[in-house]
């Protein structure tokens, strides 16, 4: 199984952006959960980079299962997420707008992230991803492996709904619906 660390500031590795509880979860799911093919792939530099590669170095069975790929371009970074990744995990403590949600969820990948106020907006649970209790890592964990089975065809059809395209479409057909009076 596939994971990927997702943020739209990961070029930054910023502590804000839950790296460590991601890799901590991926932990969890080998250990506990005895999950043997589970990778996390964190892509991005900044401050946590030496933390990241240092704990890692310290942690003999994360080596072949956390990958840090560094800076990747964006549509690079897309390709990998649309053809590899099996579950987005977001341990974000706080977010505006995520982008990497947003694009995760258009390509039928399932979110994990923790149950906080931010989330509310773009994670339905046990529909297009899961929220955790903030700070468990283990149900962070167990999120991940329920969210692999989620249907992501059923993902992708309700990002859809959100298309920025198709919903500037259907107001146009509305206005001209009311101007025309038809």
């Amino acid at each position: 199984m596939k994971v990927m660390l997702g943020s739209s500031s990961l070029a930054l590795l910023p502590p804000i952006k839950g790296v460590i509880h991601a890799i901590r979860a991926v932990e969890a799911l080998s250990h506990e959960l005895n999950i043997k093919d589970v990778e996390l792939w964190i892509f991005g530099k900044g401050p946590l980079e030496y933390w990241v590669k240092h704990y890692i170095g310290k942690r003999e069975h994360l080596k072949c299962r956390v990958k840090l790929f560094g800076f990747v371009k964006r549509a690079k970074l897309l390709t990998l997420l649309a053809k590899y990744v099996d579950v987005l995990i977001h341990p974000s403590l706080y977010e505006g707008a995520p982008l990497a949600i947003m694009e995760a969820q258009a390509l039928g990948i399932p979110v994990v992230t923790y149950d906080l106020p931010w989330t509310s907006e773009f994670i339905i649970n046990e529909l297009n991803g899961l929220k955790a209790r903030y700070p468990s890592i283990t149900e962070l964990a167990y999120n991940i492996l329920k969210a692999s089975k989620l249907s992501r065809d059923k993902i992708s059809s309700i990002a859809e709904i959100y298309d920025g395209s198709r919903n500037f479409r259907i107001l146009e057909e509305s206005l001209h619906n009311i101007v025309l009076g038809t």
